[in-house]
């Protein structure tokens, strides 16, 4: 048994029809009328700068560079405080003296030798071997933070 002619014309049909299902389906339109928006997308997904201009294409978030951030807020302020709270110690006698810089101060709170400092290390949650860099890196970023929350207050002091 041979198919006609319209056999064929109706399994062509289907195929097509099978095809545009799948493309309104990459392209996420569920209107089976909507070849605008269709063509739209298509252009946006394969030639975005051809349409960017007319606002067509919705831009992509851009993933932030650099690497993650390992630390929060709070450890890095608290990394400043500590540091800072270390060198004041220092200067007045009651821990090791000569960590005036704050270099030196990171260096006694990471070495693990030191009873006094285990706690810092621990609210910090610094892994065994943190250098002392990483910690002074810490420190710089808390200090960033502390000084724009000042300049914060102030200006929200201004307006009331």
């Amino acid at each position: 048994m041979t198919e006609s002619p319209a056999d064929d014309d109706e399994d062509a049909i289907d195929a097509q029809n099978r095809a545009h299902v799948a493309l309104f389906e990459h392209v996420g339109v569920t209107d089976p009328a909507d070849w605008r928006t269709v063509a739209l997308r298509l252009a946006c997904m394969y030639q975005p700068d051809l349409v960017m201009g007319f606002g067509a294409c919705e831009p992509k978030e851009r993933a932030k560079g650099g690497r993650p951030k390992k630390w929060d807020e709070f450890q890095l302020i608290m990394a400043d405080l500590f540091v800072e709270r270390v060198k004041r110690e220092s200067s007045k006698g009651t821990i090791r003296p000569r960590l005036s810089t704050n270099i030196d101060a990171c260096k006694f709170i990471v070495n693990e030798k030191y009873s006094e400092s285990a706690g810092m290390r621990t609210l910090l949650q610094l892994q065994p071997n943190t250098d002392a860099r990483t910690l002074d890196n810490m420190r710089r970023e808390g200090a960033k933070l502390r000084a724009n929350a000042k300049v914060y207050r102030l200006a929200a002091n201004e307006k009331c």
